[in-house]
């Protein structure tokens, strides 16, 4: 059969003889229903111009697409299970298979299913078991005491029992939370996400263990790696030195010229975009070893090429554009709304990142990478996920999904994401993904597991986890390949080596000092004492009240001027008026504070959990204005609203202690003479031949 040339005749003919050939194998009407699918999928992605993960993606973006319903898309999703496993099905799992197959080739093609093939399934959906109800979507709570199947806590809400009991596991809703027996303490404070409360007992779906210990999305999706995702990653992360390579200065044009594409009105010129970018990057241009403008050009320029075309297919520029959008059913996307760089912090979870590419109003999400993918390049899935984004990636996607969901409150079917390969033109790099549940619970497992391990090492001491910083440890896939043999064990060891080859002194001021920056870092996450102004938890764990009193928060802030510092820099200078802000208020920030600047509802509370955050640092301070520089200025002077309130609290960063740990690192890794000099164990040389002039 020509899969170019398929209709939904021939599908719908298929589907039927699914049903009517009682004597094909089991694995053969399995498969022959997956092929099915295939070509059905094949038909309803062909002309969208872009990429997909694989078959669970296709599906997923085409019941979007076509508004199938929710109960239709579960009934799809099933089937497309059913059609990949080699056991046979019961007849009635057939029929309804079959109902589904149907129904999805229906609203493909925008037909109905002919009569001949509806007497032979089931009128009515497949009736599904009722899952966890949910009648609390956040439970706060402290850690008592546990036991194998459950942790007894106290809640943080008013409640009629004293003491509740967290289930562990529940097999019958695929819930499963034992890991956390190795990392439980008591006091420890959790998230109860997705809640079903039947007193005294919680069935959570997720657990988050210290939500007020922001863990930055882009380092929890650096650690996992081809050799697993061992606790201690994200430290040895921290300890590695600062890169600056000629594939992070182009990964860093290439998010400058989405930016630039997007707001060029059609009228984009790469050359601009390069000289802007060498103005902003200059000292890192002159100091990146082996550069090669040559290369560096022509890489920059099939980027360009590649993001050129991505965004007239997100964002139709033409009216012909945007009809062939709508006829393929797909959601049109506002460019108007699409805002680059905008930062995020989720208590619910305990993360916060900044999103390469979305829209204001929520539909897109755009996480970019201009780097190689060989599954692209060789054509070959990743065998764990049958799909060619890399798991990183994956990861960090599924977090900023997570986020945008628990934060704004948003349906499954709202958002849609999308990985961007921009070295790759659209049909191969521009991948539709779907979200995937078990990976993403996977990454808040290991968010879990990386804060405790980080808890432990801050109040045990750096010397009780120094041994653990080898390969082997760290390896925990136990992966003895040639490219981990060849090339990533090599860069562990970069790392690790040096740690172990320290003499007593050495090490004793290596881990003490490293105990402080964690246990620094700790306290300016979670705090010390509460209502002492001291963290980042502050910014929703003090009443706004509390804030007002402390000087911490300006509020009902509007904006006057909107103005850019030089030319390509985009609107990166607000100008703000301030209000009486109450008798006694006195601002507790100075000129150069790092702050996050929103904008919340009329007639509502500001909250940095439910708003789109620019970063930013204070420029000027007035009595009755106020001026903040972005740290990321944007294009389009529309995206800062002026009819809405804004507010203005002090920002979070992770940058110091990455700091302090890279130079500590670099401090063990420098010549014997230069540490026995800065340890005080040797006296100071000097040089009499050398002159100044």
């Amino acid at each position: 059969m020509n899969q170019n040339n398929i209709s939904a005749a021939e599908l719908f003919q298929r589907v039927r003889e699914l049903l009517m050939l009682p004597e094909l194998e089991p694995q053969t009407r399995n498969k022959m229903m997956h092929d099915t699918l295939i070509l059905c999928c094949h038909e309803g992605v062909k002309d969208t111009k872009q990429a997909f993960g694989n078959l669970f993606s296709q599906v997923d973006y085409l019941c979007k697409a076509r508004g199938i319903k929710v109960a239709d898309k579960i009934a799809i999703q099933t089937m497309r299970r059913h059609s990949n496993s080699q056991e046979p099905l019961s007849g009635e799992d057939l029929k309804y298979d079959a109902r589904a197959l149907a129904l999805f080739i229906s609203a493909v093609f925008g037909v109905d299913v002919p009569h001949e093939l509806n007497v032979l399934i089931p009128h009515t959906p497949r009736p599904y078991q009722k899952g966890l109800e949910i009648n609390n979507r956040r439970i706060r709570c402290i850690v008592k005491n546990w036991d194998g199947d459950f942790i007894r806590v106290d809640i943080d809400q008013d409640a009629d029992e004293e003491e509740y009991l967290v289930q562990l596991k529940d097999e019958e809703n695929h819930i499963d939370h034992t890991y956390l027996w190795d990392i439980l303490k008591e006091g420890m404070q959790l998230n109860l996400l997705d809640c079903q409360v039947k007193q005294p007992i919680i069935t959570p779906r997720l657990i988050v263990v210290e939500p007020d210990y922001l863990v930055d999305i882009s380092s929890i999706a650096t650690c996992f790696t081809a050799f697993g995702h061992h606790p201690l990653l994200y430290l040895l992360n921290l300890m590695k030195p600062r890169a600056n390579t000629q594939a992070t200065l182009l990964g860093n044009f290439a998010g400058a010229a989405l930016d630039d594409i997007i707001n060029s009105h059609g009228k984009y010129q790469m050359n601009e975009t390069v000289k802007t970018n060498f103005r902003e990057k200059a000292l890192e241009f002159c100091t990146c070893p082996w550069f090669d403008p040559k290369k560096f050009y022509t890489d920059a320029s099939l980027q360009a090429f590649n993001l050129q075309q991505v965004v007239d297919i997100l964002f139709p520029r033409t009216a012909s554009q945007a009809q062939m959008t709508a006829l393929r059913g797909e959601s049109l996307y506002d460019r108007k709304k699409a805002i680059l760089e905008p930062s995020f912090v989720c208590e619910a979870l305990g993360i916060q990142g900044r999103v390469d590419l979305m829209t204001t109003d929520c539909k897109l999400l755009v996480e970019q990478k201009s780097g190689r993918n060989m599954n692209i390049e060789t054509h070959q899935v990743d065998p764990g996920y049958h799909s060619y984004q890399l798991e990183p990636h994956y990861v960090q996607l599924l977090l900023y999904y997570g986020v945008l969901q628990h934060n704004f409150k948003l349906s499954n079917d709202r958002v849609n994401i999308r990985l961007l390969y921009s070295k790759y033109r659209p049909q191969d790099g521009l991948m539709v993904v779907a979200y995937y549940q078990k990976l993403f619970k996977e990454a808040i497992q290991y968010r879990n597991q990386l804060v405790a391990a980080s808890f432990e090492v801050a109040k045990e001491g750096f010397e009780h986890a120094l041994n653990e910083f080898t390969p082997e440890v760290l390896n925990v896939a136990g992966t003895q390949d040639f490219f981990y043999n060849k090339y990533l064990k090599p860069q562990i060891e970069a790392i690790t080596k040096p740690l172990h080859t320290l003499s007593p002194l050495e090490e004793a001021y290596f881990c003490r000092m490293m105990t402080f920056v964690l246990r620094e870092q700790m306290i300016s996450k979670v705090g010390a004492q509460e209502g002492t102004n001291t963290s980042s938890s502050d910014l929703w764990t003090m009443p706004l009240s509390e804030k007002k009193d402390a000087g911490n928060i300006y509020t009902d802030l509007h904006i006057i001027r909107k103005e850019q510092s030089c030319t390509g820099s985009g609107y990166d200078t607000i100008t703000l008026s301030v209000p009486d802000q109450g008798k006694d208020f006195l601002p507790n920030f100075r000129i150069g504070d790092m702050v996050y600047l929103y904008t919340y509802k009329l007639k509502e509370e500001p909250d940095v959990r439910k708003a789109i955050l620019y970063k930013g640092v204070l420029q000027e301070i007035h009595s009755d204005e106020i001026v903040v520089h972005l740290t990321d200025g944007q294009q389009n002077a529309d995206i800062f609203e002026m009819n809405l309130p804004y507010a203005i609290e002090h920002g979070t960063s992770d940058a110091s202690t990455g700091g302090s740990i890279r130079n500590l690192h670099q401090f063990i890794c420098a010549p014997k003479d230069k540490r026995d000099l800065l340890l005080g164990q040797r006296v100071p040389e000097r040089d009499t031949s050398q002159e100044l002039t």
